[in-house]
């Protein structure tokens, strides 16, 4: 009992001054501040269990109780042997405790194909991501020990989209995000949902609308009798039909830029480059524009008796032969 109360004293005296000196909401800071911190932080805690042992032992000797004093001394002699095992393991990981091995706090880590933010490194480690939902891990102390982590950059990249941000597939589909957590994305298809598997997800690579814009690339054909005028009124009109469109819809002051010009002749036909550059705010009017472009480009044809021709489109039959007589 003398033993017991006194390690306890020595123990919670010594953690007192440790609060004292550092004050309670400020451990996690003066943790991880830098490298000198936390060595003399967990060097005290060492110092702690060293003199917490120590004045056990020595109430033991004092008091005569050579039974007990005998078989703790075996105890500490069978946790030594037994730690020389680990010891190769243990100082690794000492070292990512003290902030000093190939993860360090503050720095950036690859984890399971997602960029993660070091906030603490313990026996579990604290990883975060602000941009997923519930963006917070615990990595056992191994699993850390097996990652490389660097500085991070003036603009690092935590994720490639945010919520409720519109993102266009490979394949041509194109949605929402609705949800994005450390294990699952979900993209709001029209009225479907799709889920993915993070990894999934970011190895398809989606085009995200809503960061900095979008442009959309559309080609329109006019047959070549017009090509008198291929080289200004028609773009000129062009030009004009589409922004007409854009603002009944009120989408053009949205707009940043377009360009009407022509590309290539082909086919017997004069193809036209339409080029528009959109803000993000008509992100989910991307579709709509491209359908909208078209459609202003063949309202002028219509209106101005010129023929729209696209050569990949136009179909020959050929010309049915004579039986012979």
């Amino acid at each position: 009992m003398l033993a017991v109360l006194s390690t306890m004293a020595v123990w919670f005296g010594m953690r007192t001054f440790l609060r004292f000196m550092v004050p309670k909401e400020g451990v996690d800071e003066f943790q991880t501040r830098s490298q000198y911190s936390r060595v003399l932080f967990y060097t005290y805690r060492i110092l702690m269990m060293m003199a917490s042992t120590a004045v056990f032992l020595i109430v033991l000797y004092v008091t005569g109780d050579w039974l007990l004093l005998g078989l703790f001394l075996l105890f500490l002699a069978g946790i030594a042997i037994g730690l020389k095992n680990y010891l190769p393991q243990f100082l690794a990981e000492a070292k990512l405790i003290l902030n000093l091995g190939r993860v360090r706090v503050g720095e950036l880590v690859m984890y399971e194909g997602v960029p993660w933010l070091i906030q603490s490194i313990n026996i579990y480690s604290k990883l975060v991501n602000p941009k997923l939902e519930g963006g917070e891990l615990r990595v056992p102390l191994g699993v850390m020990g097996e990652l490389n982590s660097q500085p991070v950059g003036k603009n690092e990249l935590m994720f490639p989209t945010n919520l409720n941000d519109y993102v266009l597939f490979s394949d041509g589909r194109f949605g929402q995000v609705i949800m994005q957590t450390p294990e699952f994305v979900q993209v709001q298809l029209r009225t479907m949902v799709c889920t993915f598997l993070v990894a999934d997800f970011l190895s398809s690579a989606p085009l995200n609308l809503s960061i900095k814009g979008f442009a959309f690339v559309s080609h329109f054909g006019v047959a070549e009798d017009h090509q008198q005028i291929g080289l200004d009124e028609i773009p000129n009109a062009f030009e004009q039909s589409i922004r007409q469109e854009l603002e009944k819809c009120r989408l053009l002051d949205k707009m940043e830029e377009l360009l009407v010009d022509l590309s290539t002749l082909r086919g017997g036909s004069l193809q036209y480059l339409l080029y528009i550059q959109m803000k993000p705010t008509a992100a989910r009017h991307y579709w709509q524009i491209g359908r909208l472009m078209q459609k202003a480009c063949l309202k002028t044809c219509n209106q101005n008796g010129w023929r729209a021709f696209n050569p990949e489109m136009s179909v020959q039959i050929p010309s049915p032969t004579l039986p012979e007589k």
